[in-house]
């Protein structure tokens, strides 16, 4: 019985499934095209300090937060499911040294996964990168001025290690502040169930953490800013994961079976007359 017709035979059908899988596992990044015109902002009002003010381009690609305001999100209409996104952040004013970042699984103001960044420590903020769970009560409008302590007051999203019944920190790492003119480019991978959050320095990573938690499984996204002015938001990036083992792949798999079922057929020895 001969050998190598069949292994060529399966051969095939194994390079195929690979190639399809590289390709599935791929994400291509699009050229910085997303519109950010129909994104909104939620200002909290928690210090008494002014609303943000989050001011577009004129092409609509980027936003800039020009007030050392109280918290803001800045919230797309695109709802994440199996989701990469990238940009970049740069803080060009000089008035303050606190949170920059952005919110993800975002439900509505009370509700969604938050990354902020603080520049230097301040009382119980500390410097460096936290990742947090917030899950506060609230009933209200989804973007807009908001009320004054609906749903934080100021001792819930300062401190680093967060608020009891509101804020949960996932992760904090001690890395190094955010410097003035210096843009830094963050990816998030989001699965419902598991995350990634990526920050550089140019070719340096600064933080590179995975995280599962199923507290949302879905929601929008959006930039946060906190106390601090002057902070550019821009080249934003969205691309789909690939959606792991499904159909495809169980049709691809009884494709093959086929394939080399027959091929064994075809290649038993005759039995002599």
């Amino acid at each position: 019985m001969k050998t190598k017709p069949l292994k060529k035979l399966i051969s095939i059908p194994v390079i195929l499934a690979l190639l399809i899988f590289c390709f599935s596992c791929s994400k291509k990044f699009g050229e910085g095209n997303v519109d950010l015109s129909q994104w909104k902002a939620a200002n909290y009002n928690v210090q008494e300090q002014p609303y943000a003010e989050w001011v577009l381009s004129e092409d609509k690609l980027s936003v800039t937060q020009t007030v050392n305001a109280d918290p803001s999100v800045f919230v797309s209409d695109l709802n994440l499911g199996k989701t990469s996104i990238q940009g970049t952040w740069y803080v060009n004013s000089r008035d303050d040294d606190d949170f920059i970042g952005f919110v993800f699984a975002y439900q509505d103001p009370g509700h969604f996964y938050l990354f902020d960044w603080k520049g230097a420590e301040q009382g119980s903020a500390k410097q460096g990168m936290a990742i947090k769970i917030v899950n506060a009560p609230f009933k209200g409008p989804d973007s807009g001025n908001l009320e004054a302590n609906l749903p934080f007051t100021k001792t819930d999203l300062w401190p680093t290690d967060g608020s009891e019944g509101k804020i949960t920190l996932l992760q904090f790492e001690s890395t190094v502040g955010w410097q003035y003119q210096k843009p830094y480019k963050f990816q998030l991978d989001f699965r419902p169930g598991v995350f990634r959050i990526i920050v550089k320095d140019g070719e340096q990573i600064l933080f590179d953490k995975t995280l599962e938690d199923n507290t949302y499984q879905s929601g929008k996204f959006g930039f946060y800013n906190y106390s601090q002015g002057g902070v550019v938001y821009e080249g934003f990036e969205t691309a789909q994961l690939a959606t792991g083992f499904n159909y495809y792949w169980i049709l691809l798999l009884a494709i093959i079976l086929i394939i080399v079922l027959i091929g064994l057929k075809k290649i038993q020895p005759r039995k002599r007359q």
